[in-house]
């Protein structure tokens, strides 16, 4: 089916260091779109917000400090507003609503030598349950990641 949708939205990033021992990176996403025209509104689509499955606000901020020495703590922030899938209401299908949430990770890192660090990284900290795809009430609904620690070395040749 043709139709006319209209997406709208702004995504701002600022990152620098705001001390020769202190880095930060934010970043600000709002989205909002809808249906202008459904050709048949056949889904009675006309009017109706497109794309809910994305969230209107999604907020990032990582922060990392070099600490005495070797080491640097780190860690950020991912938060959304509420999102939905829109399914399929003439056909009885509803869309799964995901309220606003924020997962937490944390970080603490080491430079080993002139050209190669470890760190070791706790994502979704407090185990946060959420969708992170959404669609209908019958498919293509995805949780997020669960809480995870990852320990990465990097080399740089």
């Amino acid at each position: 089916a043709a139709g006319l949708v209209q997406v709208q939205g702004i995504d701002l990033e600022l990152s620098g260091q705001l001390t020769p021992r202190l880095q930060l990176v934010t970043s600000y996403t709002y989205s909002t779109g809808k249906y202008l025209r459904d050709s048949d509104n056949a889904d009675g689509m006309t009017g109706q917000p497109y794309n809910e499955w994305i969230p209107k606000h999604l907020f990032k901020f990582w922060a990392k400090y070099q600490v005495a020495g070797p080491w640097h703590l780190a860690g950020g922030i991912h938060a959304q507003t509420r999102a939905h899938g829109t399914g399929y209401p003439n056909y009885g299908i509803s869309g799964v609503r995901q309220p606003g949430y924020a997962v937490t990770s944390i970080q603490v890192g080491r430079q080993l030598s002139r050209r190669v660090s470890a760190a070791l990284t706790v994502n979704n900290l407090f185990d946060r349950n959420y969708i992170g795809q959404i669609n209908d009430d019958r498919s293509y609904n995805y949780y997020g990641e669960p809480r995870s620690v990852t320990f990465t070395m990097r080399g740089n040749f």
